[in-house]
């Protein structure tokens, strides 16, 4: 994945000043090969977006999908999904290709990591059901398309329109086809202002199956997990507070008052 600066980069190409990529040395039979991270994962069949949809990324991500469909390694794909969205049209050639790959039989498990917004949280919607899954501090957001606002002809602003509404329907009908949500309830949502959503919401929504809270952390997981139920708490019942999603106090964590703790000797 990256911008065409990043894939300038992966052809041997000067990188740009903004931007760094790591480099991956493996110690291969016939001797030492350098790559970038994101084309190693690649041979893992792991994909990982992490910036907007657009032409560029939309082309990277379905020519990786082309590549593990004619050299699979086996069926489980992994598709992390980074992304505050962007381009509906770019959106579509990745859902139409991943779901390319489940008739091929290949299993996508998708994977909500930091943010998966808009067209990204339609992307983590559209892995194969069972194999979802949102990082505990991760944030889904779903919303109705946005226009480009078009200034020109009559005809042509009513076209734009028609265009805008059969692709809110479409959104609407990809989330209620792929979660818990009846088609009426996906368009109210996507109607309304950016839905913001966390975890455990998430799953009862059906737009993932599992959180996965991290086990050798039991006090901080169930701090996250508290968070997140209460964020859900918000949607369901429509509070008005000071400021929606502040929490004045924070667990301790199982630990002790820093403020009683003897002080450190000083020899």
């Amino acid at each position: 994945m990256g911008t065409p600066e990043v894939s300038r980069q992966f052809n041997g190409e000067q990188k740009p000043r903004s931007t760094f990529i790591p480099t991956v040395i493996e110690e291969t039979p016939t001797g030492r090969i350098q790559t970038d991270p994101f084309s190693r994962l690649q041979k893992e069949q792991i994909i990982y977006l992490y910036e907007d949809v657009n032409n560029v990324t939309s082309a990277l991500i379905v020519a990786q999908f082309m590549h593990i469909l004619n050299n699979p390694k086996s069926k489980d794909i992994h598709f992390y999904i980074q992304s505050p969205g962007g381009s509906v049209y770019d959106g579509a050639a990745v859902i139409d290709m991943m779901e390319k790959m489940k008739d091929n039989g290949f299993i996508i498990h998708t994977h909500a990591v930091g943010l998966s917004m808009s067209m990204g949280s339609q992307f983590l919607v559209h892995g194969s059901r069972g194999y979802r899954s949102c990082e505990p501090n991760a944030t889904i957001m779903l919303h109705e398309p946005a226009g480009g606002g078009n200034n020109g002809k009559i005809e042509d602003q009513i076209n734009s329109t028609e265009e805008g509404a059969h692709l809110k329907t479409r959104t609407a009908m990809t989330y209620a086809a792929n979660s818990n949500l009846s088609y009426e309830r996906a368009m109210e949502i996507i109607t309304g202002p950016d839905y913001f959503i966390r975890g455990e919401e998430a799953v009862a929504m059906g737009l993932v199956d599992q959180v996965d809270y991290p086990d050798h952390n039991p006090n901080y997981a169930a701090a996250l997990k508290q968070m997140n139920m209460d964020h859900w708490e918000l949607h369901k019942r429509k509070a008005e507070i000071e400021q929606p999603g502040l929490k004045k106090t924070m667990p301790d964590f199982g630990k002790s008052d820093y403020s009683s703790a003897p002080s450190p000797e000083i020899k």
